[in-house]
């Protein structure tokens, strides 16, 4: 099948995996064949890939690993990379005790992000760092700008774990969860839901992709599909012209769109 250019897609058009597939963002996917437990310890990689007008747009990186703590909690560690338009690198990092229910909900977290220009210097004004922890009267937030509380319901939890929670939910016996959003575990968006919404297949390099497919939708949030594979783990998340793509060499997709982006402002 022939790609076809980001111009050929309405911008009014969400994407998805045919149109991901057609715009060339799906070249170099190779389904994992490794074996994998949502419940044990595991590493999933994710490639950020934008609509862009030369099509095929690699932005950046998304790293998440779980492993579960002595006390049964769960460690939920995050790194976030993405190549801004004016070349500068926007990197957070995340280190998040989860508890090990159904929206593994954030119990405590700490969280540090940075920008570094092209010429790999830092932005001194946008260096962040916060330590957390969720209590009875909401979250308490420790910054540079003091102490403070964050307010939520009692069903929350952020969007990285989300990558998690729709491996656990088990498909077609699965029941909607409801729950406010906490995103990047600093902006709320409450009234969230999240629910299955079937099997789906993709053709893709000479082979049929077996998937399962949810959807998360809210205030203040574009629609949200996930899929999952055969072994449940999470291979694709999109929500309007952003997509999040397995893909353990993400960091070499990266690594050149940062070169070009240095070439450009050099």
């Amino acid at each position: 099948m022939a790609k076809r250019k980001a111009t050929d897609l309405s911008r009014t058009q969400p994407l998805s995996l045919e149109s991901l597939r057609d715009l060339g963002a799906l070249e170099t996917f190779q389904p994992p064949t490794e074996a994998f437990d949502p419940k044990g310890a595991w590493r999933n990689v994710y490639r950020i890939w934008l609509v862009g007008p030369k099509g095929r747009n690699d932005q950046g990186v998304l790293e998440l690993k779980q492993t579960t703590r002595p006390d049964g909690a769960l460690l939920l560690e995050v790194e976030n990379t993405v190549v801004q338009s004016t070349g500068a690198t926007h990197r957070t990092k995340a280190s998040i005790v989860c508890a090990n229910d159904a929206l593994l909900t954030p119990k405590s977290w700490k969280l540090t992000s940075d920008i570094v220009n092209p010429n790999d210097t830092p932005v001194e004004l946008a260096a962040w760092s916060e330590t957390a922890e969720a209590k009875d009267d909401g979250v308490h937030v420790t910054d540079k700008t003091g102490a403070s509380v964050r307010k939520v319901s009692k069903a929350f939890t952020c969007n990285w774990a989300l990558y998690d929670v729709v491996q656990r939910m088990g498909g077609a016996a699965s029941k909607p969860l409801e729950f406010d959003l906490l995103e990047d575990l600093q902006l709320l968006k409450p009234g969230q839901r999240l629910s299955y919404r079937g099997e789906a297949s993709l053709d893709l390099n000479g082979q049929t992709l077996k998937l399962r497919q949810y959807q998360q939708i809210g205030h203040g949030i574009l629609p949200i599909l996930y899929w999952t594979d055969e072994k449940d783990r999470t291979l694709f998340a999109v929500m309007g012209e952003r997509a999040y793509i397995f893909d353990p060499d993400a960091r070499s997709h990266i690594a050149k769109t940062q070169t070009k982006a240095k070439g450009k402002k050099s």
